[in-house]
């Protein structure tokens, strides 16, 4: 996947883990591999983010595979190489 992060908008809206006053803001990738200027936002930067070491490994479920008509899998395990960071941010 070509993402620094797990945050992005669809429809106007964020897709974060968040509370009334903090998010986290789990990144893919380390932070430092983010280009200046990137909008995490905007999720996918292809290809740029290939050339960044993953912060975990794991695997997908998917009903008829991926590139087809599915939105996403249906099921997803990740498991972090060794410390996976996580900013708070308000």
């Amino acid at each position: 996947m070509p993402a620094y992060a797990r945050i992005e908008m669809v429809d106007g809206a964020s897709l974060v883990h968040h509370t009334n006053n903090w998010a986290a803001i789990p990144f893919f990738r380390e932070p430092r591999c983010v280009p200046e200027g990137f909008n995490l936002l905007d999720f996918f930067d292809d290809p740029g983010a290939f050339d960044c070491r993953l912060t975990f490994e794991g695997f997908e479920i998917w009903r008829n595979g991926p590139r087809t008509d599915d939105p996403a899998p249906i099921q997803t395990e990740s498991f972090g190489l060794g410390s996976v960071p996580v900013w708070i941010v308000a």
